[in-house]
């Protein structure tokens, strides 16, 4: 099952079954090879009313749209940021997190809040590399699990370090369609179970 251009999904942030976080997204390609989607300026975001994602109680995405690759099996998505609204590139965020599983309303994910920021001369550093040890220290890990995330992390590292950026320039360039409306969040998002 292929979703169409243009066409509205769900992206859901799942933790322990649950999906703490939602926001609708643009389909911009899906093939068997990759899965490209939107989140717009302004789109809304929805979360469980226990949620303590980091981004809660924002009730929409801020900053420019920002544009996500994927790729099945990846344990990781990689973020297109641009300056401003449709401003220049700005760079890559590689967001470490589960392969995305296809639900009926999206895909679910995991995010496991270790990030790269790569710029476009190549150079990288990690984001939020000690906030796993606060996940550890709350439960939402175990050691070893934290431990298996930042060796994705570094093994994501030393490649970039070799110069490879299977992404490449490919979507520096891209814009959305402008007829495209702004997306909205479906009723009952949080009942679909999670992947």
């Amino acid at each position: 099952m292929h979703w169409q251009p243009g066409q509205v999904v769900v992206a859901r942030d799942v933790v322990d079954g649950r999906p703490w976080l939602a926001y609708p997204v643009i389909v911009v390609e899906d093939t068997d090879d990759l899965l490209v989607t939107y989140l717009p300026e302004d789109a809304p975001i929805g979360y469980l009313p226990d949620s303590d994602h980091p981004w809660y109680p924002r009730p929409s995405w801020e900053g420019s749209g920002v544009l996500h690759v994927r790729r099945p099996g990846d344990a990781y998505s990689v973020v297109h940021f641009w300056r401003g609204p449709r401003g220049a590139f700005s760079n890559w965020y590689v967001n470490l997190e589960s392969p995305y599983r296809r639900t009926p309303i999206g895909f679910d994910y995991s995010d496991q809040e270790l990030d790269i920021v790569v710029l476009p001369d190549g150079s990288w550093w990690f984001k939020d590399w000690d906030l796993l040890d606060e996940h550890v220290a709350r439960g939402r890990y175990h050691a070893s699990e934290a431990a298996a995330i930042r060796g994705e992390g570094e093994r994501i590292g030393r490649e970039l370090d070799a110069g490879t950026r299977w992404w490449g320039d490919r979507w520096v360039d891209w814009a959305p369609d402008p007829a495209w409306p702004a997306p909205a969040l479906p009723h009952g998002w949080q009942d679909v179970p999670a992947a």
